[in-house]
């Protein structure tokens, strides 16, 4: 299950006018927050990619880390697998 919630009225301005705020951080026009298997991700959708494909392998990666286990994620994005590994 996913769900995207903006938290700014004004969120619509950035992707249907062209409009890239100036600032970002939660009181910015894009920040939203995304909700995927109990994980709440908070970003700039004007600065930062999302993707809501991969949910099931999203949940599966995270299904395979055991205790003890490190994970590196050499791409730091905004944890699309690291997150539902540390979670699960």
């Amino acid at each position: 299950p996913v769900s995207i919630t903006s938290l700014s009225n004004t969120a619509s301005q950035c992707t249907n006018h062209g409009y890239i705020p100036q600032s970002t951080g939660p009181d910015s026009s894009g920040w939203i927050t995304v909700t995927e298997h109990k994980i709440n991700q908070s970003f700039d959708l004007t600065r930062v990619m999302f993707s809501r494909g991969n949910v099931t392998e999203k949940k599966r990666f995270g299904l395979l880390v055991q205790p003890d286990e490190y994970v590196l994620d050499m791409y730091a994005g905004i944890g699309y697998y690291t997150l539902p590994a540390l979670i699960h």
